[in-house]
């Protein structure tokens, strides 16, 4: 067995120095049949272009061998084995991958340029949206005998008889499942429509898709998302989802203003810090000077490990 020192060598070998993507990646043509060979060309590509021979062992639970295509059926395996119910369910026609939506996740898992960048959208954030579990279909109608909730067509699930059951409706119980879509499950346990502006709330799943419980003069109120530049004290009220100490904004960073953060220190010792960990049984404070700034957001991706932690 080659040591971790030569499987090193190896990989600079096939990626030249950290950061560069090397030849041309793969063409992904995915379809039920080449579901796991097409995960294991674009995962073990990512791998062997951008990860050390540690993290190649760390991921796949192996000692790994130095060459791509062991790499490829290591990963086939790792995947064939996740994938084990819903290939049994779609070769039993209980399930159908979406193969032109998996096709567009797994390519924008796919490393183009650095393994290293500085982006303002995450690629695969776009297309990936649930992970390739989610792009697995249920064909079984409600009534139909199932085994795992994942068969059940849309707005059904599995209920405990083995058969699938249409979710509740507007007046029914939601004691165990959720409510249709347009519908939540109200203080009774029942289906009730979703709130418009303006209305009340208990919870951020009462109100209408777009709006979101404001608790702020005590009694929850479903509203629109702040623009930019409002004050705000939660992520959830702001239409970016950003919220800086007091501003609605784009910024990525938890505190993003005209002079940065200054390091923090621990609320019991006063010892310098960065994050809570550096405090044992205590929290970091962190004060900011000067007045917060709406600012681009922005993003340092690894391609390495996470594509990996969306592929494995």
């Amino acid at each position: 067995m080659r040591t971790l020192g030569a499987l090193a060598i190896v990989l600079l070998v096939i990626s030249g120095v950290p950061g560069c993507s090397g030849s041309e990646g793969p063409k992904v043509n995915l379809s039920l049949g080449n579901f796991c060979k097409e995960v294991a060309e674009v995962a073990c590509y990512n791998m062997f272009h951008c990860c050390t021979g540690q993290q190649i062992e760390d991921y796949l639970g192996i000692t790994i061998s130095t060459e791509q295509d062991e790499c490829r059926r290591d990963v086939e395996l790792i995947c064939a084995y996740k994938f084990a119910a819903k290939m049994w369910a779609a070769e039993k026609g209980s399930v159908i991958l979406l193969e032109e939506e998996a096709e567009a996740c797994l390519e924008s898992l796919l490393l183009t340029g650095e393994c290293f960048q500085h982006v303002s959208e995450v690629p695969w954030e776009r297309w990936c949206v649930g992970g390739l579990e989610s792009y697995w279909s249920g064909t079984l109608q409600p009534g139909a005998e199932c085994v795992y909730p994942f068969e059940c067509v849309d707005s059904s699930f599995c209920a405990a008889d083995r058969k699938c059951k249409a979710l509740p409706e507007a007046g029914e119980e939601c004691q165990q499942y959720p409510c249709v879509e347009g519908l939540f499950c109200n203080s009774e346990r029942r289906c009730e429509p979703v709130k418009s502006a303006g209305q009340d709330c208990e919870d951020y799943d009462w109100c209408a898709p777009g709006l979101y419980c404001d608790f702020d003069e005590g009694q929850g109120t479903c509203r629109a998302p702040r623009s930019l530049g409002a004050d705000c004290d939660d992520r959830d009220q702001c239409e970016s989802g950003f919220c800086v100490p007091g501003l609605c904004t784009n910024g990525w960073e938890e505190c993003l203003d005209d002079s940065y953060c200054n390091y923090g220190t621990c609320a019991d010792t006063d010892d310098p810090c960065w994050d809570d960990w550096e405090c044992p049984g205590s929290e970091c404070v962190r004060e900011c000077t000067g007045q917060p700034v709406c600012g681009k957001s922005w993003r340092e991706i690894d391609y390495c490990e996470e594509t990996l932690w969306e592929l494995l």
